[in-house]
């Protein structure tokens, strides 16, 4: 039996042949999504819900250094345990793409009650040198 919390519209949003916003029933595939959405979002920037999101673009502009990443690596860790409570982190770890073109993170997690383990990769646009 599906729960509630096992349906939600597809990110990034599309349309259906018939107009409508397509669903998803595929717990993985929600959660990957949501978690995208949490930290891709500027704190303050949901109008309902202006604590939601994470603190990762405060650093766009800072340079990369340890404690810039380090920081990453903290608020990545902050927001996905404050705002997606189906999942329980294993590893959240950051680089430097060797090009110096982006810094990317990746998480390590499972789904919590269905044992389903999983990760994904952000990469954000270039911090400053």
């Amino acid at each position: 039996m599906a729960l509630i919390a096992d349906y939600g519209f597809t990110f990034p949003q599309k349309l259906n042949a018939k107009g409508f916003i397509e669903f998803t029933s595929d717990l993985q595939t929600l959660v990957k999504h949501s978690i995208y959405q949490i930290l891709g979002t500027r704190i303050g920037e949901r109008v309902m819900v202006p604590e939601f999101g994470s603190r990762l673009p405060e650093l766009i502009f800072e340079p990369i250094d340890e404690v810039t990443i380090s920081l990453a690596r903290v608020y990545t860790i902050e927001a996905i345990e404050k705002w997606e409570p189906r999942v329980e982190l294993n590893e959240v770890a950051v680089s430097v793409n060797p090009d110096g073109g982006r810094v990317e993170v990746f998480a390590d997690y499972v789904i919590i009650n269905r044992g389903i383990v999983d990760s994904l990769a952000v990469a954000f646009p270039r911090f400053v040198d």
